[in-house]
């Protein structure tokens, strides 16, 4: 016979054998049993990182958005003002007015890669001056004021926009790509210059400025670090 045993609480567990079950494993055994399991500690959620950058938050947040969305509006109102499918289908600046949305568009994908720690006063200040030039260039389109298009002084303004975009990038230590800057800015002044008499350089301007989007988003995708 063994010796009584003297449990926690002064209780006399009499004779237990040495392989008696304890009070742990009795609580393992039960929490096996009903399929309870005792709480791994976990790491604290990490916080969600904010961007703390005030004018880049207020350019992506506000100013992009609202210029963005203000030139759709005036598209689409001046598509329904047409009616005809085949008259919108045909009228150049409507062309040119879907590559300047595309263009913002290509701008809010590259300010949003961009490391928000860089952005400083400097390409705040560039990014506002390239939302200026857009809203002129609908204005020399007709949109924002009811009136017939003048596509020089669109395309003239328009040839400021890719200098405005390399400066900004040099402001942001990416890729500055002033050579598709330069061919961009020629080629809307040749258009600005040559549009008095005829609207085909209207058109040839148009595609070869889409060909150079789709060139400079391949760039700043593929290129940039």
């Amino acid at each position: 016979m063994l010796p009584p045993t003297i449990g926690p609480n002064g209780a006399d567990w009499a004779f237990r054998p040495c392989c008696a079950p304890t009070p742990l494993s009795i609580t393992r055994m039960s929490q096996r049993r009903f399929g309870q399991r005792a709480a791994i500690p976990q790491d604290p959620p990490r916080e969600v990182e904010m961007d703390q950058n005030p004018l880049r938050t207020t350019m992506m947040a506000l100013i992009y958005p609202a210029v963005h969305g203000a030139g759709l509006v005036w598209l689409v109102s001046k598509w329904v003002e047409i009616g005809s499918p085949i008259a919108v289908a045909t009228e150049p600046r409507s062309y040119l007015a879907l590559w300047l949305i595309l263009f913002f568009g290509v701008s809010y994908i590259v300010i949003n890669a961009a490391p928000p720690e860089k952005y400083t006063w400097e390409a705040f200040t560039l990014d506002f001056l390239e939302i200026i030039l857009v809203f002129l260039c609908f204005a020399a389109l007709g949109y924002v004021k009811p009136g017939p298009p003048s596509f020089s002084w669109a395309f003239g303004l328009l040839a400021i926009v890719p200098i405005v975009q390399s400066l900004w990038n040099h402001a942001m230590g990416r890729t500055r790509l002033w050579k598709l800057s330069i061919v961009t800015t020629a080629v809307c002044l040749s258009v600005a210059f040559s549009t008095k008499n005829c609207t085909g350089p209207v058109y040839v301007g148009i595609i070869v400025l889409y060909i150079l989007l789709i060139h400079y988003f391949t760039k700043k995708r593929y290129v940039e670090a």
